[in-house]
């Protein structure tokens, strides 16, 4: 990159790119919002999981520019029409929830998932039944998104030797009924 210091690394075009997105953010307007969030989807899956690797636990960096792009993204694939890329979103979210460490960032993922999430979050959402911080947000998406055999993926939480989280596991039956 000219001008960076010897030495420094190299930001990838998609880093870079998305840079450049984020700098626009806060929108001033939903059409703004709209254009924005477009930009990030023309960049990929790799655009959205760039975004999603700059999520920073409270505290820690002012994350808030990713955050706004993200909640941008996910209104837009929610949008008429967007199916498919409310599809490629909630796959790309799915991705970075895996591989982040930490669970505010995490939690945050999670509620992503909650907003533009379809039945391809059941088994992801599924398998955080049993983290005891994580557990209480995925039944939060889970029930919002309310995708066939979500029943059966709270009975079989429910069922796990530990007993963590039975009183949220049992709340979300009861709500399902």
């Amino acid at each position: 990159v000219a001008g960076a210091a010897p030495g420094a690394p190299e930001a990838s075009p998609i880093s870079a790119r998305v840079s450049l997105i984020l700098i626009k953010f806060p929108a001033q307007s939903s059409s703004e919002k709209s254009i924005l969030a477009a930009e990030i989807f023309e960049l990929g899956e790799a655009g959205i999981v760039e975004v999603c690797r700059r999520l920073s636990p409270p505290g820690k960096a002012d994350d808030s520019l990713a955050r706004y792009a993200l909640e941008a993204a996910g209104t837009y694939a929610m949008r008429p029409g967007g199916e498919r890329d409310r599809i490629f979103y909630t796959q790309s979210i799915i991705k970075a929830l895996k591989s982040s460490p930490d669970s505010d960032v995490k939690i945050f993922l999670i509620g992503r998932l909650q907003q533009a999430g379809g039945p391809e979050c059941l088994e992801p959402l599924s398998r955080l039944l049993s983290d005891r911080r994580l557990a209480d947000p995925a039944v939060q998406a889970l029930l919002a998104i309310r995708a066939p055999g979500t029943d059966r993926a709270l009975l079989k939480a429910l069922r796990q030797p530990e007993g963590l989280n039975t009183v949220t596991l049992l709340q979300a039956l009861g709500e399902l009924r």
